[in-house]
């Protein structure tokens, strides 16, 4: 997380979730992307909590049995 460009943090946040759900984790949660500069703002935990929501309900990441499977580079 860095303290100069707050909004680059998001997009920090959003890969570690996604990898975190393809990792298999059980439990995840966000970070705000402000949380750098001290406490964060409300704007900054509600985007917190919509990216864990997205990628959960949008995107089906949890139904997702063997995300890998068929990746030439994961299965040599």
């Amino acid at each position: 997380m860095t303290q100069r460009d707050p909004y680059a943090n998001m997009l920090r946040a959003t890969i570690a979730v996604f990898s975190a759900g393809l990792g298999g984790a059980d439990a995840v949660t966000v970070l705000p992307f402000t949380l750098a500069r001290g406490l964060p703002e409300r704007f900054a935990r509600r985007i917190a909590r919509n990216t864990q929501l997205v990628l959960s309900a949008e995107s089906n990441l949890a139904k997702v049995a063997d995300p890998t499977a068929g990746s030439g580079v994961i299965e040599d």
